[in-house]
């Protein structure tokens, strides 16, 4: 299992040179209040017709924000650098700046009354599936629905708009729902790999892991797994123990292909479940290390738990057990790291 990563000394190099990039783009300097003033200063700039330095302001802040990030990926819906100066363009590309931060309202009244003076199609479905995202990510499954689902009407195609749907569904509490709409999506393309993908998730919330697995191996076959994909079928393996080294190579996939947080906590998790403190010690403290976290943060306290117990140190791992934080959102809870510590400390208690 340590031959993928060679030994302690090589596996802590290789980790932290290929973790590096990642976590250099995630503390990007463009913070939460630095993009608000950004997009009030393209608004001020349109305010004064001065529609030059708006969209200064506008290829800035777009080449600067991370397209992995949320903002980021909305706002390339919004805004192309380079484009040329039009008020109603910018003045939308802010509001999708400012909708995409907690709390807003001005950016957010701007998409919806836009959304009500759309004159076509790509229009409407371009706001639709902005309001549906940051819905969604504020908790608001219910009110992401709709646009959602107008947005999957006009291109019945669309990833996003497929994805988004189910979020909603899943976060509603309406799992059967889902699994209605990724049969449409099936129907359409049997291996479809977003309809794949999202089963995958359903099945891995409900517990039904094998079925999860199968649709997941498919997405392999099919040469469409991505990092987050091999993720997924190495972390559902701790709910199916005992975890093989098929696992550990999954997740090492995974790291192989995005460094990310999650992925290295998947493999420090599955090195302390065999009984590989050494090697799962390793890997958390180069995502702490990595993070500037000097303490284990919520999910890190099960890898702590887990190699405690493997040195027989039960109070020690009962007490980082209790540290896992239970997800703020319910359909989470049947998959997270939160359910592992709970059913770990349901086994010491009967010792």
């Amino acid at each position: 299992m340590g031959r993928a990563l060679g030994g302690l000394a090589k596996r802590n190099k290789e980790i932290k040179e290929a973790t590096s990039p990642i976590i250099k783009e995630a503390t990007s300097p463009i913070s939460p209040p630095l993009l608000v003033g950004v997009a009030w200063a393209v608004r001020d700039r349109i305010d004064a017709g001065d529609l030059a330095a708006a969209r200064r302001w506008l290829d800035w802040i777009r080449e600067d924000v991370p397209m992995h990030t949320a903002t980021g990926r909305r706002l390339a819906m919004f805004w192309t650098i380079g484009a040329a100066p039009n008020r109603e363009a910018m003045l939308d590309a802010a509001a999708v700046i400012l909708a995409s931060q907690r709390g807003d309202v001005a950016g957010m009244n701007r998409l919806r009354q836009r959304l009500t003076q759309a004159a076509s199609d790509s229009e409407r479905m371009k706001l639709d599936l902005a309001l549906a995202d940051i819905l969604v990510e504020r908790g608001q499954p219910s009110e992401a629905l709709p646009h959602g689902r107008r947005a999957l009407t006009i291109t019945p195609t669309s990833d996003a708009a497929f994805v988004l749907v189910c979020r909603a569904l899943v976060e509603s509490g309406r799992t059967d729902e889902c699994r209605s709409v990724i049969a449409e999506r099936f129907q359409r393309s049997p291996d479809d790999p977003a309809a794949l993908r999202m089963r995958v998730q359903v099945e891995n919330y409900d517990g039904r892991h094998e079925e999860a697995e199968r649709a997941g191996r498919r997405l392999i076959a099919l040469a469409k797994a991505d990092a987050a994909d091999w993720n997924r079928l190495a972390w559902a393996a701790l709910f199916r123990p005992p975890v093989t080294e098929q696992a550990v190579q999954d997740s090492q996939r995974s790291i192989q292909m995005q460094p990310a947080y999650v992925n290295l906590h998947t493999l420090a998790m599955l090195y302390a479940e065999l009984g590989k403190t050494s090697e799962a010690r390793d890997v958390l403290w180069h995502r702490l290390d990595l993070g500037g976290i000097e303490q284990p943060d919520s999910s890190a306290w099960l890898v702590v738990g887990r190699i405690a117990e493997a040195l027989d140190a039960r109070e020690a791992a009962m007490a980082a057990y209790r540290k896992v934080e239970v997800p703020s959102q319910p359909y989470l809870v049947a998959f997270s790291s939160y359910a592992l510590a709970q059913k770990r400390l349901a086994e010491l208690a009967k010792r």
